[in-house]
């Protein structure tokens, strides 16, 4: 069995995968196809798939660059939700596949948070000398 610490990497790295997969379904809506959010969607494919291979990589900053990337991404998700987008009179609505890439994001936080954490230092066993 893998160690704790494995497992929750290659969670992490799966949810960002999915999250990615996601957008880049999203890319291809017939609303996005002519306008920049195309390319807005399959730049988030880019960072989103790049953080995954990161964390998979064990760079020392990658749990927290992935954790930031999803944290941004949510918010941005969120305030276009809220706020009309430049040269947009509403703001956009709220669709199945953002509500499910949302999803996939909050979920993959609490092991992102987890990988943040350090490692716990090996516990070394404390040798008493033998009364003689």
């Amino acid at each position: 069995m893998k160690p704790l610490g494995d497992r929750t990497r290659l969670l992490a790295a799966a949810l960002l995968f999915a999250a990615a997969a996601v957008h880049a379904v999203a890319a291809y809506e017939a609303d996005h196809l002519e306008t920049q959010l195309f390319y807005v969607f399959w730049g988030i494919v880019i960072v989103q798939v790049t953080v995954g291979l990161i964390v998979l990589a064990r760079v020392p900053a990658g749990a927290v660059m992935a954790l930031i990337v999803n944290v941004v991404v949510i918010a941005a998700y969120t305030v276009s939700r809220l706020v009309p987008l430049p040269g947009e009179e509403m703001a956009e609505p709220v669709e199945l596949l953002g509500l499910v890439s949302k999803a996939i994001e909050i979920a993959a936080l609490p092991f992102l948070v987890l990988l943040t954490r350090p490692a716990p230092e090996a516990s070394t066993p404390t040798v008493t000398p033998k009364a003689t």
